[in-house]
């Protein structure tokens, strides 16, 4: 009717109908319900990763949104020690065939590689698009090369020229600076102004042993009466790839 046509096709027992337009003969489905699909099938798979992939001492959670997700980072030495950087990471819905990712921290780290303006990793000068052609970059290798950044500091391709100057004539200038940065990045990430609901929360309380040995005990209580999993699996471990197992 209109121009219209009712497709219905049976997969799996199920009844799944398609609206279409026809013009001149030519079938044109409307894709967009299965693009989103996609997207959230490939953020999921790389979220899964996460589980034996993510650096130490890092923990990630997508927000409302499964393209933006929410991260913090604790370090325990070098320059930047005892320093707690909550960051953001925009996955754009082409991945990993499109753009890189983009990695956000506080506009106040103060780092080479880290734009003073917008709070920007220097992400793409590392994953270019030629290096991303030739291997699977996935999202885990985004938040080790972050980590690894304040450990190993260059200033190759630098995106604050500043920072960059300083760590090559100044270094206890630029010592001084970081000090400051860790100091003024710890208040932002346990402040209490959150907007979006499924974003990680740090809070400034010191150790409660009772509250926490109870919870610890709930968490390892669950995981005892816990039976062994069943059902078939998303995605193959390491791929994109769904896969299907028959008993």
């Amino acid at each position: 009717k209109n121009g219209r046509r009712r497709l219905w096709s049976n997969e799996s027992g199920i009844m799944a109908g398609r609206t279409a337009k026809v013009h001149s003969g030519t079938v044109h489905f409307d894709t967009a319900p299965y693009r989103k699909a996609m997207v959230d099938f490939k953020m999921m798979a790389e979220y899964n990763l996460l589980k034996y992939k993510c650096p130490p001492n890092m923990y990630v959670v997508p927000t409302s949104s499964p393209l933006i997700w929410e991260g913090a980072m604790f370090l325990h030495h070098g320059l930047y020690k005892d320093g707690i950087f909550k960051f953001t990471v925009h996955i754009p819905s082409s991945h990993p065939s499109g753009e890189c990712p983009k990695v956000f921290l506080p506009k106040d780290v103060f780092h080479p590689q880290v734009d003073m303006g917008t709070g920007e990793v220097n992400i793409s000068s590392h994953f270019n698009s030629e290096m991303r052609r030739q291997h699977d970059v996935h999202i885990y290798h985004l938040l080790e090369f972050v980590r690894n950044m304040f450990f190993n500091i260059t200033v190759d391709n630098a995106v604050n020229p500043t920072a960059a100057e300083l760590f090559r004539s100044d270094k206890r200038g630029f010592e001084e600076k970081v000090k400051w940065c860790v100091a003024v990045c710890g208040r932002v990430a346990t402040s209490k102004d959150i907007k979006d609901g499924h974003s990680i929360k740090l809070l400034e309380d010191k150790w409660n042993a009772k509250v926490m040995n109870a919870a610890k005990r709930h968490i390892f209580d669950e995981k005892i009466h816990q039976t062994s999993p069943k059902g078939l699996s998303w995605v193959e471990e390491g791929t994109y790839g769904p896969f299907t197992k028959y008993k």
